[in-house]
């Protein structure tokens, strides 16, 4: 098993240049695609990433709503409430708090968080619309 991984090593290297994602998946959890401005969609987008801390899954819900010009194509926004949010890793992740350390659940407040704030410097949109139809 590898060895756990501090919570701030781990932001500090997500918002480093050499955090590079290896695939990409996107779900579509419910949807509605009749053609007009009503349809929305709604899931989650997966990314897998190779870290110096071994294999990384972060996972984050999304939310797409049609514009009222076709043209302009779908709005992306996050969706804090989807199910499944978070960071997975083959070792877990800890944080200090008072000099006690405190495994943190993959799917927890913090790591739930951290996921968003990765998505946040991502083409969110480029992952999501391709999947999506009018």
């Amino acid at each position: 098993m590898s060895k756990p991984i501090d919570f701030d090593a781990l932001v500090a290297w997500l918002a480093s240049p050499s955090a590079c994602i290896l695939a990409v998946s996107t779900t579509i959890n419910k949807r509605r695609f009749h053609g007009n401005d009503k349809d929305f969609a709604h899931g989650t987008v997966e990314a897998h990433l190779d870290s110096p801390f071994g294999p990384l899954r972060i996972t984050s819900g999304w939310s797409a709503f049609s514009q009222p010009n076709p043209v302009s194509g779908w709005y992306i926004e996050p969706r804090p409430d989807a199910k499944g949010q978070g960071i997975v890793t083959g070792a877990g992740v800890f944080m200090v708090d008072e000099g006690e350390k405190i495994h943190l659940e993959s799917n927890g407040e913090e790591l739930a968080s951290l996921a968003w704030d990765f998505w946040s410097y991502q083409d969110l949109a480029s992952h999501i619309c391709q999947h999506l139809s009018r």
